[in-house]
């Protein structure tokens, strides 16, 4: 079956692609809440067929703890980069908490 007009098939690397989903699921879940969002709704945002969200997650729960997961470990990374930075100010003004 061949594309309909005006419609143009993007092919993104695996990486690229699960994070258009996830970025899309994160948009619905912010707007229908996680018992109200389907598939449905997130593959409509993301623009892909149904069976290209399946090759990529198995249901709405597994993208929905994927996004939490992904949330965690930004907030994680975030708190140790502050933590170097306040070390670092710590130790050049001498503060006698950081040996």
């Amino acid at each position: 079956m061949a594309p309909e007009q005006g419609f143009e098939r993007k092919r993104l690397p695996a990486d690229k692609r699960i994070r258009s989903i996830l970025e899309a699921a994160a948009e619905v879940f912010a707007e229908k809440g996680y018992r109200q969002s389907s598939v449905s709704d997130m593959v409509q945002r993301a623009g892909i067929a149904r069976g290209t969200f399946y090759l990529y997650f198995d249901s709405k729960r597994e993208v929905f703890l994927k996004l939490i997961q992904s949330y965690f470990e930004d907030i994680a990374a975030l708190l140790w980069k502050n933590r170097l930075v306040l070390e670092d100010v710590l130790r050049s003004s001498g503060d006698p908490l950081i040996a």
